[in-house]
């Protein structure tokens, strides 16, 4: 059980940075730098770059609040189970 939760909280942070051309790369973080945007890819655990014009920033943001928007709700539910079996 200990291992599932470590596992599912390094996963939680991983989300997609979506590309104009339709792909996307699994990242943990990204930044923008001035006409790059430098992110860490999950696939090959270093950081990396892309030009700024190939990336849709509009998309991976939803994307990115979507994905912590699921994990907060896991996070609140999980809770209320807690709760619920303390009592």
């Amino acid at each position: 059980m200990v291992v599932l939760a470590g596992a599912l909280a390094i996963a939680a942070g991983n989300f997609k940075l979506y590309l104009k051309d339709g792909t996307d790369q699994l990242v943990r973080d990204y930044k923008i730098e001035d006409s790059r945007v430098l992110y860490y890819s999950v696939e090959r655990s270093d950081w990396e770059e892309i030009p700024l014009d190939l990336v849709d920033l509009a998309r991976t943001d939803r994307e990115r609040k979507r994905v912590e928007g699921e994990r907060q709700q896991r996070l609140d539910e999980d809770r209320v189970e807690r709760k619920a079996e303390r009592e």
